[in-house]
C-alpha cells in the first residue's frame, strides 16, 4: 500500500510538472487566435515572421527566415527549458529549506485570502472614489487631486505590511477571517521606515547600474540582480524579526544575530523562490507574449485593415482593446504582490522563532 501511494504521489508530480511546462509553451500560440488572417493568412504569416525574427535576432539560429513552423519549434525548446528550470529550483529549495517551513507557511498564508479580498475591495473603492474626483475637478484642486492619489498609490504598497505582520496574527495555528491593523510600536515604525528607505534606495541604485551598465557583459548585470536580491532578504528578515518581536533599532541592532541567522535567511529564500516561480510561471509567459503581439503585430494588422477594407473585426479590436487597458492598470498589482510575500514570510519567520525558541519574547 505503501509503494502504491509513493507511485501515485510520484506520477502526480510528474504530471504536475509537465502541465505546468505546457503552459509557457501554449501561449506561443495565442497570437495566432488574436490575429485575423485577412487574405492568404496575412495575421499568421506575421506572427511566423516575428518568432523567426526571434530566432535570427535572439539566438543566432542561421537560416531561420526558412523555418517552416518556427511556433512549434519554440514551444518545444520552451517546453523542455521550463521543465529543466523547474527541477532546478525544486532541488535549490529542498536544499534551502528541508524542512518544509516554507511550504508551510504558503499553505498557511492561503487562509489569509478573504481578509486579503476585503482590502483589495477597499483599495479598489478609494481608487474609484478619486478617479471619480479626478474627472470632476478642476483648476487647483488638479493638484490635489494628484497628491491624494499619490498617497493612496504609496498606501498600496504600505498597507499589507501592518496587516501581514501583525505578531498575534501571525502566532496563530489558523488566522482568522478578517482583521484590523494595529499599532506595533513607536521602536518599529522607525525600524520599518528606515528599512523601508533603504530598500528604495537599493532599488534605486538597481535602477541607475542597470541604466549605465547597458553595454555591460550579462554576467555583471546577473551578478548585480542576485547582489540586489540577497540584501532586500536580509531587510525583510530584519523587519520580520522587528515586528515579531516588537523590537526598536537599538535592540534590532544589538541582536543582529537573530535576524541574519542562517536558517532564517535559507528559510525565508526559500519563500521568495517558491512565490517567484508560480508567479514567473504564470505570468511572464502572457505578459511578454501579449506584449510582444501589441508592439509587433497588432499595429500592422490594424493598418492593413484599415488599407484593405474587409469584414468586421469585432474580436480582434475587443481584444486588442481590453488588453491595452488592463495594461493601463498593472500598477494595481502592487498592493496584492505585497501581500503575497509579506504574509507567508511572515509565518515562516515565526516558525523559525519556534525552533530557535525565541517566538515569545
Amino acid at each position: 500500500m505503501q509503494i502504491e501511494k509513493g507511485t501515485y504521489h510520484h506520477g502526480l508530480q510528474w504530471l504536475l510538472l509537465i502541465l505546468a511546462a505546457l503552459w509557457p509553451a501554449l501561449w506561443l500560440f495565442v497570437p495566432y487566435g488574436l490575429s485575423p488572417d485577412g487574405e492568404r493568412g496575412f495575421g499568421a504569416g506575421l506572427v511566423d515572421d516575428a518568432y523567426r525574427g526571434f530566432f535570427r535576432v535572439f539566438l543566432h539560429v542561421p537560416h531561420a527566415t526558412t523555418l517552416e513552423h518556427p511556433a512549434a519549434l519554440l514551444a518545444a525548446s520552451v517546453f523542455v527549458i521550463t521543465v529543466v528550470a523547474i527541477v532546478l529550483v525544486r532541488l535549490l529549495i529542498r536544499r534551502l529549506d528541508p524542512l518544509v517551513h516554507s511550504l508551510s507557511a504558503l499553505r498557511w498564508s492561503a487562509r489569509t485570502i478573504p481578509c486579503m479580498v476585503v482590502w483589495c475591495c477597499g483599495l479598489l473603492a478609494a481608487l474609484g472614489a478619486t478617479a471619480i474626483w479626478m474627472s470632476v475637478s478642476s483648476g487647483w484642486l488638479d493638484n490635489v487631486v494628484w497628491v491624494v492619489t499619490m498617497v493612496v498609490v504609496v498606501l498600496c504598497f504600505l498597507a499589507p505590511i501592518p496587516l501581514c505582520l501583525r505578531r498575534d496574527i501571525v502566532n496563530r495555528d489558523r488566522p482568522p477571517a478578517f482583521w484590523m491593523p494595529r499599532w506595533p510600536g513607536g521602536g518599529v515604525i522607525v525600524v520599518t521606515a528606515v528599512l523601508l528607505a533603504l530598500w528604495l534606495s537599493i532599488g534605486a541604485a538597481e535602477k541607475w547600474f542597470e541604466f549605465g551598465s547597458m553595454k555591460a557583459p550579462a554576467w555583471t548585470i546577473a551578478l548585480e540582480e542576485i547582489a540586489s536580491w540577497l540584501i532586500g532578504l536580509v531587510l525583510m528578515s530584519a523587519l520580520l524579526v522587528a515586528w515579531q518581536r516588537g523590537w526598536g533599532p537599538a535592540r534590532l541592532f544589538s541582536n543582529r544575530a537573530v535576524w541574519a541567522d542562517g536558517l532564517r535567511l535559507r528559510t525565508l529564500a526559500a519563500v521568495h523562490l517558491r512565490i517567484d516561480g508560480v508567479l514567473a510561471l504564470l505570468l511572464v509567459p502572457p505578459i511578454l507574449i501579449l506584449a510582444c503581439y501589441m508592439i509587433y503585430i497588432a499595429p500592422q494588422i490594424e493598418q492593413w485593415f484599415r488599407m484593405h477594407p474587409g469584414p468586421k473585426l469585432g474580436l480582434f479590436h475587443g481584444s486588442v482593446n481590453t488588453i491595452r487597458f488592463v495594461v493601463s492598470f498593472w500598477w494595481l498589482s502592487g498592493g496584492l504582490f505585497a501581500w503575497l510575500y509579506w504574509t507567508p514570510a511572515a509565518r515562516a519567520s515565526y516558525l523559525v522563532d519556534v525552533i530557535e525558541g525565541g517566538g515569545n519574547e
